[in-house]
């Protein structure tokens, strides 16, 4: 596989994450809106509050999902296309947490993107890997892990596994969205004995720069 280009990052490549757009896609607003409840495992419809709380991280519309990878001189425009169609796939889905074609389609777009990504992630030591693949891998992670949410295609184990490969070896996104996606699913798999109330807190760093890819040994599900 070709390595990045040769080129220096454009300012896309270091850009951050905006919101806003309309469209005709569902609003967030026909979605499930969040519960507390769904960051206490309840019983009786806690994947229906679990995907609400985190449906909530996302704008309305895949418009309000830029990127930061537009124009860029390091991560091709296939794999751009792939997190474009993935995000689309995924606001096209039917509501609530069970995966219909769309979700299934855009868990693939997802793991294509992911696979590409990780690959470049270990090219040449670690402080010399892009911050655009690290941006592109963390977006696929996200899409990844809100697809394996959904029904049979997934749990929120895997999940969380997926979000926690795109904290540790991503760039943050989305208003740090992986890390609130990460709590809420440690919430929903470990819930506090009843009576207790933990806030929703979390708490934005970046990766340790010494940790290196190719060190690690990690399956995606």
């Amino acid at each position: 596989m070709e390595g990045p280009s040769a080129g220096g990052e454009s300012q896309a490549d270091r850009g951050g994450e905006g919101r806003g757009g309309s469209s005709s896609h569902p609003s967030r607003e026909a979605h499930p809106a969040p519960c507390p409840a769904a960051l206490h495992g309840d019983d009786g419809g806690s994947d229906e509050r679990l995907w609400g709380s985190l449906w909530a991280l996302l704008p309305s519309s895949p418009e309000g999902l830029t990127l930061g990878l537009e124009g860029s001189s390091v991560v091709p425009p296939s794999v751009v296309g792939l997190l474009r169609q993935a995000a689309a796939l995924l606001f096209r889905a039917p509501v609530g947490p069970q995966p219909g074609p769309e979700c299934e389609a855009c868990l693939g777009c997802s793991r294509a993107a992911c696979d590409f990504s990780w690959e470049q992630l270990q090219v040449g030591p670690w402080r010399e890997v892009k911050a655009a693949w690290r941006r592109a891998f963390a977006w696929g992670c996200l899409f990844r892990a809100l697809c394996l949410c959904r029904g049979p295609i997934g749990s929120p184990r895997e999940a969380l596994h997926a979000c926690d490969l795109g904290l540790l070896l991503g760039a943050p996104v989305l208003d740090n969205a992986l890390g609130k996606m990460a709590t809420i699913l440690q919430r929903h798999l470990n819930p506090d004995p009843p009576g207790t109330h933990r806030p929703l807190t979390v708490t934005e760093g970046e990766p340790p720069c010494k940790v290196r890819p190719g060190l690690l040994c990690v399956t995606f599900p």
